[in-house]
């Protein structure tokens, strides 16, 4: 499956954008959208983190320096679609047109979500509890550029799916998006701080400098890949 491939490109990027290696999260970006066309709908993550980057030049200075990080982010992902339009061969009737799509709702939001749970004890109050503490874990994390960057990489998900759907089938949609939901919600208890495109984490912000160490920090107790593994 696809969304096996797009899930793990995307966890990668927003590891590396953690961590501040543009150039690595823009590759991976654009392999999770060559993975699966909807990955689009994270784009404004790195638009959020190039706005809101924080830089001992100052704010501005480097948005004017690394202007072609937000070109490439959405340029990018424009050409992968296009040339999927292109090449990609049309399906017959409706499947190939976006009212095969339009089969969401909240009932829909609970069976992607679940996908991949069933298995585990109490998948009820883990399909519920996961997007809820990622949400809740991103909100925490400092400094605030990187809260707004990860809280958008967990609102937009949830609203997609919870307004498309390709219907009964629709729930393995959810495998591209549940990894990244296990790999935040360990930021809500996590107290360990750290470092964002190399600046040091003040004493003061020890409980929102997780993200670092759950995102590919040595010496962190908590891995995104080993969890989304799991």
């Amino acid at each position: 499956m696809m969304e096996i491939w797009a899930a793990l490109f995307m966890l990668g990027a927003l590891m590396c954008l953690v961590r501040g290696w543009r150039v690595a999260s823009l590759v991976l970006l654009l392999a999770a959208v060559a993975s699966r066309e909807f990955m689009v709908l994270l784009i404004p993550v790195w638009l959020v983190a190039w706005w809101f980057g924080d830089s001992r030049r100052g704010r501005h200075a480097d948005r004017r320096r690394t202007w072609w990080f937000p070109a490439i982010a959405t340029v990018g992902p424009a050409v992968i679609l296009l040339l999927h339009v292109i090449f990609a061969p049309t399906m017959p009737g409706d499947r190939g047109s976006i009212a095969r799509w339009l089969h969401g709702g909240l009932q829909a939001l609970y069976a992607a979500a679940r996908f991949g749970w069933d298995a585990a004890p109490f998948p009820e109050v883990v399909t519920i509890l996961t997007p809820v503490l990622a949400l809740i874990g991103a909100l925490t994390v400092r400094p605030r550029g990187l809260a707004i960057a990860l809280t958008t990489a967990v609102v937009l998900p949830l609203g997609f799916l919870t307004a498309f759907s390709t219907g009964n089938w629709g729930d393995y949609w959810g495998l591209c998006f549940i990894p990244v939901f296990i790999a935040l919600a360990p930021l809500t208890v996590h107290r360990r701080p750290h470092r964002w495109r190399g600046r040091p984490a003040g004493s003061g912000d020890r409980r929102g400098e997780a993200a670092g160490a759950l995102f590919g920090r040595r010496r962190s107790p908590v891995s995104p890949v080993v969890i989304a593994g799991a």
